[in-house]
């Protein structure tokens, strides 16, 4: 359905995205060695029902899942910490107003 009084103009820059759906924003890098900055791949959505991430290294083995927002990546795989190296991650959410938003992308894990 089109609605023509609302402005569907997005503006996009990077991975940060803001839309009549509200803003998301996927970093691209981390830095997972427990010096307290930028340790977790955070995932930041408003205006959120339902969210699913999945997370793959480059075989297409999955590393992580969750369906909770709050809940953040680690950069580990069975407790164990990664290697330094580009992983890809697959984020399906639903807002309030039952739009779905599907992302796609890569975060590069540096130590």
């Amino acid at each position: 359905a089109f609605k023509s009084n609302v402005c569907n103009a997005s503006v996009v820059q990077g991975t940060f995205m803001i839309s009549e759906a509200g803003t998301i924003f996927i970093p691209n890098t981390f830095t997972p060695n427990n010096d307290a900055v930028n340790d977790e791949f955070v995932v930041n959505m408003n205006n959120i029902r339902t969210y699913r991430i999945k997370i793959f290294n480059r075989y297409g083995i999955l590393m992580y899942s969750s369906q909770n927002l709050v809940e953040n990546w680690t950069g580990t795989y069975n407790n164990e910490q990664v290697p330094v190296g580009t992983y890809y991650y697959i984020v399906d959410a639903i807002d309030f107003d039952k739009n779905v938003i599907q992302k796609a992308g890569s975060v590069t894990i540096l130590r």
